[in-house]
């Protein structure tokens, strides 16, 4: 089975393991279209080779972020079947959650275009929970009942375990710890707030963010210093990109994983990857009220709090009076589903499914507009 794959390769879990999945079995086949080309005459041969891989395809991937290629228009006019991994709504992103534009806009309506073309011209749609899938219908005003989707968990590899030394007491303030870009949707000033709230009230405590841009961190350095709260709260952007350096820090270092706490439907709705990242490190989770995350997890294994400052603040006091005991228990517990829904193996078992569906049945694409 040949399989052409339309995505960014880099940094992307659910890519990785796509293709590892296709590379696993001798039955598949795989094209990756994201070769790095520079210069006129490399993009030329990199558009034919496409063309050329893309004519010979019995199924296109298209990689999540990526449903507003060009490549995706040819596979359907070529008949070919696609799997589109619906990670994000573009439409969503720019009007709701980033707020670029106004819904009646030309951007808008162009980005709610192409998601629309990708839900009509799927044989089938990965959503990472049923949540987002049914969030992402009413946005795009789709009935689900056109749509032949599937829930593919989000795929995460396992992690050392965290040693969440103020736990085991071996330091005397306990480390809460974000990972991740800076968007409207993770609601980092409540976090910055909250963390000045709970040191006001004597909680002995350390915050860092690891994060990927000095520029986008300004508003936030900005806050932290006008709260006179830089001693305790640390901003990292320095090391982005450096896995095995992130990993280290989080296994000796992290007492608590920080999850979203923004305002958006989104923010409301989605399971995002730091979350799981956190329950695969083995470290207790903290993160605002969301669908996606109930899903999967409750108050047994996951601490959800209203995402306000002053209430984010005080789960940070009462996460700190607890033993190692029952944080150990917690994150076990969390830990137990992350094994049953979340690893690589889970989705390279979706993935087989969904391919081995195409081929058994000898599907085409839809072919709507």
């Amino acid at each position: 089975m040949n399989v052409f794959l339309i995505g960014d390769v880099r940094s992307a879990y659910r890519v990785e393991y796509f293709i590892r999945t296709c590379l696993s079995d001798k039955k598949y086949h795989i094209f990756v279209n994201d070769l790095q080309a520079t210069g006129i005459y490399s993009r030329f041969i990199k558009k034919m080779a496409s063309l050329v891989a893309l004519r010979s395809a019995d199924v296109v991937f298209v990689a999540p972020c990526q449903h507003n290629s060009v490549l995706v228009k040819a596979a359907v006019k070529l008949g070919k079947p696609i799997i589109t991994d619906f990670y994000i709504s573009f439409y969503d992103t720019e009007v709701f959650d980033r707020n670029h534009c106004s819904a009646n806009s030309k951007k808008a309506k162009k980005w709610k275009k192409i998601d629309l073309f990708a839900m009509r011209n799927s044989y089938q749609l990965f959503f990472l929970n049923q949540s987002e899938a049914q969030y992402y219908f009413q946005v795009l005003g789709m009935d689900s009942k056109t749509v032949n989707y599937k829930i593919v968990p989000l795929c995460i590899p396992d992690k050392p375990k965290a040693k969440l030394p103020f736990f085991h007491h071996k330091t005397d303030y306990i480390h809460f710890c974000w990972c991740g870009t800076y968007i409207p949707l993770q609601g980092l000033e409540k976090i910055i707030q909250a963390a000045a709230i709970a040191l006001k009230k004597g909680l002995r405590m350390k915050l860092t963010f690891w994060g990927d841009s000095d520029e986008k961190a300004k508003p936030y350095t900005e806050m932290i210093h006008a709260l006179g709260i830089e001693d305790y709260v640390q901003i990292q952007n320095d090391r982005w990109g450096d896995m095995q350096a992130w990993i280290e820090f989080i296994t000796a270092s992290c007492d608590v994983s920080m999850g979203i706490f923004g305002d958006s439907g989104k923010a409301k709705t989605v399971l995002a990857n730091k979350v799981m990242d956190g329950i695969a490190f083995r470290t207790p989770v903290l993160t605002g009220e969301s669908n996606g995350v109930r899903e999967y997890f409750n108050n047994s294994q996951i601490f959800f709090v209203e995402a306000t400052p002053e209430q984010i603040a005080e789960k940070m006091i009462a996460i700190s009076q607890l033993s190692a005991v029952e944080i150990d228990g917690m994150v076990e517990r969390a830990y137990r589903v992350y094994q049953e829904y979340f690893t690589p193996e889970c989705f390279a078992q979706n993935v087989k499914e969904c391919l081995d569906s195409i081929q058994t049945n000898k599907v085409r694409s839809p072919g709507r507009q």
